[in-house]
C-alpha cells in the first residue's frame, strides 16, 4: 500500500467520524417508520435537494464524466442539460404532486394502492435486484479509485471494498433517511471542493493556463456540444462522441425512470412535507447537476490539454473507461501534495 502521510490519514478518519456522528445524531428522536424512512416529513428542502444531486451523481459519474471530456468532447453535457429541460418539468407537473398528495413513503405504497399487493411485491423484488447491482457498481468504482491512488494489492483491494460496504450499510441502517441526507450533503460539498481543486491543478500544469485550455480544446474540437449522428444507436467505442439522439435516449430511458420511480428519489420528494418544497428539491438538484456536471467535463478537457500540449506526453491509451483515475493521478506535484 502506498504510504499516506499523517495529514492524509487524519482527513480520512475525520471524514468517517463525521459520517458516523451524523448517523448517531440522526437516531435521536426517531419514534416510528415516518421518522426513519421519510425524516418525519420535515426535512430541510435545501439539504434534500443537495442530497438528491449526490444520490444521482455516483462514483461512476466521478470517473465517467472526466473520461468523456478527456477522450470525447463536451457532447455528454447535452444529456445533463436535458435534466432541467426535460426531466424536471415532467417531475414538477406529474410525479412529485402525485407522491406528495398521496403521502406515500415509498413507490411500493403507490403500487399497492393502484394495483394491489401482488404488483407491490413484484415491484419491490425488482427494485431490490436493481439496487444490489447499482450499489455493487458504486462500491466497485470507489474501490478502483482507491486502488489506483493507493496502489492496493488484491487482498487490500478486497478488504477496502468490504469495509466501505459494511460502513455504509451500518450508518444507513442506524440513522435512516435523515443520516443519508446529511451525509449526502457532506459528500456533495466534498465533491465540489475536489473537482475545483483537480481543475486548478490541471490548469496550472498547462503552459498558458486558461487561454491555452480554451485554444487547444477548440483546436481538437473538445467543446463540441451537438452531433447529428445518422446512426444514433450504432456501437460506440471509447472515443466516439454522443449524438443528440443518444442524449435524448439516455435521458428518457435512464434518467427519467431513475428520477420518477426509483425509491431513493421518491423518499426525497415526500420527506419535506409539502409540494412547494418538494418542487424546490427537484429544481435545486437539477441546477447542481448542471454546474458540477460542467465542471467535471471541464476537468476531463483540462486533462486532455495537459497531455497534448506542446511538450506533453500525449494522451494515454485506456483499455477500459474506469482507468481515468490513473491519468489524473499523474498530475501530482510536490507543492500539491495536500490534494493527494
Amino acid at each position: 500500500m502506498a504510504h499516506l502521510s499523517g495529514a492524509d490519514w487524519s482527513i480520512c478518519l475525520v471524514y468517517l467520524a463525521i459520517v458516523a456522528g451524523l448517523a448517531i445524531w440522526s437516531m435521536r428522536g426517531q419514534r416510528d417508520n415516518e421518522d426513519y424512512f421519510v425524516g418525519g416529513r420535515s426535512m430541510n428542502w435545501f439539504a434534500v435537494g443537495i442530497s438528491m444531486f449526490a444520490t444521482s451523481f455516483s462514483s461512476i459519474s466521478f470517473l465517467g464524466l472526466p473520461q468523456r471530456g478527456a477522450y470525447q468532447d463536451f457532447s455528454f453535457f447535452l444529456t445533463i442539460l436535458l435534466i432541467p429541460a426535460l426531466i424536471m418539468p415532467i417531475l414538477w407537473f406529474f410525479f412529485v404532486p402525485l407522491y406528495v398528495r398521496l403521502r406515500v413513503s415509498s413507490g411500493y405504497s403507490y403500487l399497492r394502492m393502484r394495483f394491489g399487493s401482488g404488483v407491490q411485491r413484484v415491484g419491490s423484488l425488482l427494485y431490490c435486484g436493481y439496487a444490489l447491482g447499482w450499489m455493487g457498481a458504486m462500491l466497485y468504482a470507489i474501490a478502483l479509485t482507491l486502488k489506483s491512488v493507493m496502489h492496493l494489492d488484491t487482498t487490500e483491494y478486497a478488504m477496502t471494498l468490504i469495509g466501505l460496504g459494511v460502513f455504509a450499510t451500518v450508518y444507513t441502517a442506524a440513522g435512516g433517511l435523515r443520516a443519508v441526507i446529511w451525509t449526502d450533503v457532506l459528500q456533495a460539498i466534498t465533491l465540489g471542493i475536489a473537482v475545483v481543486a483537480v481543475l486548478l491543478l490541471a490548469v496550472t500544469g498547462i503552459s498558458g493556463g486558461w487561454s491555452a485550455l480554451w485554444e487547444i480544446g477548440r483546436e481538437h474540437s473538445r467543446w463540441t456540444l451537438f452531433h447529428l449522428d445518422p446512426s444514433p444507436f450504432a456501437a460506440k467505442n471509447l472515443t466516439a462522441p454522443n449524438s443528440v439522439y443518444t442524449a435524448i435516449a439516455f435521458s428518457v430511458f435512464m434518467y427519467l425512470p431513475g428520477y420518477a420511480v426509483a425509491q431513493n428519489m421518491i423518499q426525497r420528494y415526500v420527506c419535506t412535507g409539502n409540494l412547494r418544497e418538494a418542487r424546490g428539491v427537484v429544481v435545486l438538484s437539477a441546477l447542481i447537476n448542471v454546474v458540477l456536471g460542467f465542471l467535471f467535463l471541464l476537468v476531463g478537457v483540462a486533462l486532455f490539454v495537459f497531455y497534448v500540449q506542446p511538450g506533453g506526453a500525449g494522451m494515454p491509451v485506456l483499455e477500459t473507461e474506469d482507468q481515468i483515475s490513473r491519468i489524473s493521478y499523474r498530475l501530482r506535484r510536490p507543492d500539491w501534495d495536500w490534494l493527494a
